[in-house]
């Protein structure tokens, strides 16, 4: 079992939506899902966050989210206000949208510069994250993302929203030491 954790803003990141694509992919390849999106109404620029699970086999635990997998962190300030890094399998990934934060050292930590890339290229940033963590751990194909996304979304920016996907997976080949080529 995969279990994924996302950390946003509320009225900012649009949490749900990341984990019903994230759950639509897993589906669409006969997996079973279980989300559960930010409970409550929340102001504006609060914390929130959205747990995943995703499995082969029907899943029958309906407790708390232990033993995440991979973490996404959409704001980097989130890091002072939540403990991102709780819950976390010590071979788990916490991967921050921002720059390296100061005095936090832990191995688990991958730290991408997305907004920037977002504001030039003018993608969204739960995508480019999304295409990272799919990538990473290898939760669903990117086909299947594609097409999740697109159903979810929906076709009218196709491209921009392909090249969100594609941004995610071209920042993990280069982390990885792929190169920028393949």
């Amino acid at each position: 079992m995969k279990q994924i954790r996302i950390h946003g803003r509320a009225g900012v990141h649009d949490l749900s939506t990341a984990g019903f694509i994230l759950g639509k992919a897993a589906m669409k390849e006969g997996k079973y899902v279980q989300i559960r999106p930010p409970w409550t109404p929340d102001r504006q620029g609060q914390p929130q966050v959205c747990f995943i699970r995703i499995d082969k086999k029907p899943i029958r635990d309906y407790s708390q989210v232990y033993n995440i997998d991979i973490a996404l962190v959409m704001d980097s300030s989130l890091v002072s206000l939540v403990d991102v890094f709780s819950e976390v399998k010590q071979e788990g990934r916490v991967i921050i949208n921002g720059p390296l934060s100061p005095g936090i050292k832990d191995s688990r930590m991958i730290c991408l510069d997305v907004d920037t890339l977002c504001r030039t290229e003018q993608i969204d940033p739960v995508l480019v994250l999304l295409g990272y963590a799919v990538k990473l751990i290898r939760i669903v194909s990117l086909n299947s993302l594609k097409m999740a996304v697109c159903e979810e979304i929906g076709t009218q920016e196709k491209d921009k929203l392909m090249k969100a996907i594609d941004a995610g997976q071209h920042k993990i080949d280069i982390i990885m030491g792929k190169g920028q080529g393949e």
